[in-house]
């Protein structure tokens, strides 16, 4: 669930997941395996801010798999995130000091600087595809 950070200076939305969730995401990078044994080719969205990147390697150690930064500006982020209309405003911000911290990476791109054409055209020239 999500939960407003009432000591926060600037809004700021918390993720906390239970027992349920994580069974939940368990599920969900199981069934991306269970996608990828069936030939399928795969892009996968995820936050990293915990184990979720050690997961997936082991789980999908017998494929061929890149990881992939997006970063965008807090700025532009948080101003994605109310325009929206549909997100908690502050979850950005919380996710911004948490995300990335202990993952590896094949490739960076940055949607504050480039469109998602100039992503995706990067992503196919780094790994040839």
């Amino acid at each position: 669930h999500f939960t407003p950070r009432p000591e926060a200076t600037l809004p700021e939305v918390e993720i906390h997941t239970g027992p349920y969730g994580n069974r939940l995401m368990r599920g969900m990078r199981a069934s991306v395996c269970a996608l990828a044994t069936e030939g399928l080719h795969l892009i996968v969205d995820d936050v990293f801010w915990g184990d979720e990147q050690a997961a997936y390697r082991s789980l999908l150690s017998a494929f061929d798999v890149h990881f992939i930064r997006v970063d965008c500006d807090l700025s532009i982020a948080e101003a994605r995130e109310s325009a929206r209309g549909d997100r908690d405003i502050g979850l950005a911000r919380w996710q911004s000091e948490r995300v990335h911290n202990s993952c590896e990476y094949d490739l960076t791109v940055d949607t504050s600087t480039a469109s998602p054409e100039q992503c995706a055209a990067k992503i196919i020239s780094h790994f040839h595809l």
